[in-house]
């Protein structure tokens, strides 16, 4: 489940930063558009959290996940990233 929605929230992110930089050049309302998604994108990412101890999971970016918490160590299930 965490790493739907992390594939969610990365998906969400990139679509809203090409809003913010087609919108300046063509609509001020398509540029906040961007700026809404990028939100509600990290608001996604802050939901992703260790089933184990609750630990935020994604801290040092949208692009990765762990194999293991940085809190607690235990090993993340249902990762895709799993060695």
């Amino acid at each position: 489940m965490n790493s739907i929605k992390h594939f969610i929230s990365l998906g969400i992110f990139v679509v809203a930063i090409g809003f913010v930089l087609l919108g300046d050049s063509v609509s001020e309302t398509l540029m906040w558009i961007g700026f809404v998604l990028a939100v509600i994108a990290s608001i996604i990412s802050f939901t992703i959290r260790c089933p184990h101890c609750g630990c935020h999971l994604v801290r040092r970016g949208w692009f990765w996940l762990p194999n293991h918490c940085p809190s607690c160590g235990e090993k993340i299930s249902g990762n895709e990233y799993e060695e």
